[in-house]
């Protein structure tokens, strides 16, 4: 049951969590120099945004890592892919997680604290990822790979959640790639697209 909860989480909240964040702030690539409100997101959305975001990605966090160890004592047969793009599937979670809690305290915890407006996120964005360290844009590098790890994480989740619900390969292993890679190039234009300003 919490496996099944697991690979629900992975799909439902948070795959629509990383569609809808992706395509709002890919409204840039279209010349939106605004996205959200000038206002503060109201308590209920607040607690919204707890229950279907925040505490799943938590589980799935949690207990992805539960499922890794598990799956480390009694490997799994017939792999989807091979070993290669599940070690991939893996290390693309840690880094997703890193960059998650990275990309909420930089970004989002301001909001939640009533420190910016979220209409401000898209200025704050661009000055943060343009802005370099020792002739380094650091925070877009760790964006853009953190964008990376993300679609390659919910691509590859789907693919293997298919395959073990019988889908068809050949369809199932084109439409995860193709889903992994519009949300890669969605996502690291955007940033690309902001880290110049």
């Amino acid at each position: 049951m919490l496996e099944r909860a697991f690979e629900l989480t992975s799909v439902v909240p948070l795959g629509a969590f990383v569609l809808i964040h992706l395509a709002e702030y890919g409204r840039v690539l279209a010349g939106a120099t605004v996205v959200g409100a000038r206002r503060f997101p109201p308590p209920a959305l607040i607690a919204l945004e707890i229950v279907l975001v925040w505490a799943p990605l938590a589980f799935h966090a949690v207990f992805g890592v539960v499922v890794w160890r598990r799956r480390r004592q009694t490997p799994e047969p017939d792999l989807p892919g091979g070993v290669g793009p599940l070690v991939l599937h893996r290390l693309s979670a840690l880094l997703s997680l890193v960059f998650l809690v990275h990309h909420f305290v930089r970004f989002r915890l301001p909001i939640l604290r009533g420190q910016v407006y979220p209409a401000d996120s898209v200025q704050r964005l661009a000055a943060e990822l343009s802005a370099t360290r020792a002739g380094m844009p650091l925070v877009a590098a760790l964006e853009l790979a953190g964008v990376i790890a993300v679609s390659y994480h919910f691509a590859y989740g789907l693919f293997r959640l298919g395959a073990r619900h019988s889908f068809d390969g050949t369809r199932l292993r084109v439409a995860c790639t193709g889903t992994g890679t519009i949300l890669g190039l969605l996502g690291a234009a955007t940033v690309i697209r902001l880290a110049g300003g």
